[in-house]
């Protein structure tokens, strides 16, 4: 299967495509095999997962700050 135009996807997702832009994406989605939709799904789920990483590093680093501290 082709990739997909990522930033496309993201202004997708956002909203921030005109109709006519979206209804181009959405025929070149399906054209490639995927259901634009069921990307968008995608895409945020991994960006939710990025964000759950960052912030468990984020807290991971913090309590060895207060470990050290504490010490």
């Amino acid at each position: 299967m082709e990739e997909v135009d990522m930033e496309k996807l993201k202004a997708y997702a956002a909203g921030t495509l005109t109709a006519n832009e979206r209804s181009v994406f959405e025929h070149q989605c399906r054209a490639k095999g995927y259901d634009p939709h069921i990307l968008v799904e995608i895409l945020e789920f991994d960006q939710d997962s990025r964000a759950s990483y960052f912030r468990f590093d984020e807290h991971q680093a913090f309590k060895q700050l207060k470990s050290k501290l504490n010490k």
